[in-house]
């Protein structure tokens, strides 16, 4: 998985705007449905698809563990 920080400064070095969505929001899973899904009829690689999956995996873990700290986005 790529490191979202590395990510950031990238973005933030060329002045980039940048959307972050948090494993605590609670429209979280919802939001990376939906671009797994556009990414999907976008014919992306099996590879990036993998690595969404996996984000989106991540965050339904984080969600079931820490339910107390889930919540609507800020």
């Amino acid at each position: 998985m790529k490191d979202p920080r590395n990510i950031l400064e990238k973005a933030l070095s060329r002045n980039e705007p940048v959307f972050v969505v948090r494993a605590q929001d609670k429209l979280s899973i919802v939001a990376i449905n939906m671009y797994c899904l556009a990414a999907y009829f976008s014919d992306i690689s099996t590879e990036q698809l993998t690595e969404i999956y996996k984000i989106h995996e991540d965050f339904q873990k984080w969600q079931k563990e820490n339910p107390d700290k889930v919540k609507m986005p800020d």
